[in-house]
């Protein structure tokens, strides 16, 4: 079997080809999310046509496997991505080659490197699908507050979803990290431990404001380091009302949401 791997920024970069015994990855979807059945079909004509009839296509949307083959008897099983459903004619020949030819000429192997990164938008959204997003906590209702501030601080342009990230409880901690904002994916998650009763909104609200400055302020370097929290992004969260009402809360009561 081969397969081609595509890892997200941050991650080291496998080689471009190579063997495996390992079985493909696993899909990343959700059940509302489903490659078109035309474009898989479309797809294996196309690569019967390239590499003969016994070819059987699978679309998938496996974030981090793009492309994966192995032989059973004379049957060719071929996985990719979605996104090779509307590939056109010059990708879907660099494709068969990858997929039948022992060294992929380099032409063909650029032109598939730079297929997959400009769908990096497609497997974006597919990664936004496959999760399972939930706003509404016990206690507090985090899209509810994001639209108040996204209404009364950022002229509604923050466009972001938002969610209560998973936290095992009772885990002894010594920080935590209370909200963060992917900007690749464009979401918010917010530490459970915060959709408690004795946590007052506000505190709430506080966390989802910094976490919406994010997208608007973007990441400056100094003296060769990285810088997030900038001074103009200090400016702008302590406009949120009740900012030093929060801090002092948070300092008051931090001790407690540890123990979550």
């Amino acid at each position: 079997m081969g397969q081609l791997g595509f890892f997200f920024a941050g991650e080291a970069a496998p080689p471009r080809r190579e063997a495996a015994k390992s079985a493909p990855k696993r899909d990343e979807t959700n059940e509302t999310f489903h490659p078109s059945i035309q474009a898989q079909v479309h797809l294996e004509r196309a690569l019967r046509t390239l590499l003969g009839p016994r070819v059987i296509v699978k679309l998938t949307t496996n974030r981090s496997t793009m492309i994966s083959f192995r032989r059973r008897g004379s049957a060719l099983y071929v996985r990719v991505h979605s996104m090779f459903g509307g590939a056109p004619a010059d990708v879907l020949e660099a494709l068969a080659a990858f997929i039948s030819e022992d060294e992929i000429p380099m032409k063909q192997s650029a032109l598939l490197d730079h297929f997959i990164e400009t769908h990096r938008d497609q497997l974006n959204r597919t990664r936004v699908h496959s999760l399972r997003l939930q706003p509404y906590g016990e206690v507090h209702n985090l899209r509810e507050i994001f639209e108040e501030l996204n209404g009364a601080y950022f002229e509604r342009k923050v466009e972001a979803r938002i969610t209560w990230s998973s936290a095992a409880r009772k885990k002894r901690r010594t920080s935590m990290n209370m909200g963060t904002y992917s900007d690749e994916l464009r979401l918010i998650r917010i530490h459970p431990a915060l959709d408690q009763e004795w946590v007052p909104r506000f505190f709430v609200a506080s966390v989802v404001h910094h976490e919406m400055l994010h997208q608007l302020h973007d990441v400056k370097s100094a003296g060769g380091r990285r810088c997030i929290h900038t001074a103009e992004f200090r400016a702008d969260e302590a406009r949120f009302a009740q900012f030093a009402e929060a801090q002092s809360w948070e300092r008051r009561h931090l001790t407690k949401l540890l123990k979550y």
